[in-house]
């Protein structure tokens, strides 16, 4: 119990530290958690660019028998939506926020860092309106 304790404060801000990563570089893109919106019940009141993040795996590969973490790994999704007729195309917006993030260390506490260990980008799709949607993945180890 107490390991998953653990584990959700270290998600947590790993998460906090890659989205203010990107607020401070690229004010102009809008970061919420992930609920739907890009679903076809989803409800969104479209904001561009917009950046939505997600958990999509996490889990730890070794824990000390005092229940602190050694080594975890996990992937968190960002769905990078811009509408087509803007200028900044969305695979460019993920670019950008490759260059963002790439090689990025992040300080977990006075002893642990995390390192982003592989981004890929893929399309996600289109949501109604012509907004193009490109997925984002960050595998994050420590």
């Amino acid at each position: 119990m107490q390991c998953n304790i653990l584990r959700c404060i270290v998600l947590k801000e790993i998460i906090k530290d890659i989205v203010s990563r990107i607020k401070v570089y690229l004010p102009e893109v809008v970061l919420n958690p992930y609920k739907g919106e890009f679903e076809p019940e989803g409800e969104w009141n479209p904001v561009f660019p917009v950046c939505f993040y997600r958990l999509s795996s996490f889990g730890s590969s070794e824990v000390t028998s005092s229940a602190s973490i050694l080594k975890f790994a996990g992937t968190i999704e960002f769905l990078v939506g811009t509408k087509s007729t803007e200028e900044l195309e969305c695979v460019d917006l993920c670019e950008s926020i490759f260059n963002t993030l790439n090689g990025y260390e992040i300080t977990v506490n006075a002893f642990q860092t995390a390192n982003i260990q592989d981004i890929t980008i893929s399309p996600y799709g289109y949501a109604p309106g012509g907004v193009e949607i490109y997925s984002l993945k960050l595998k994050i180890g420590m």
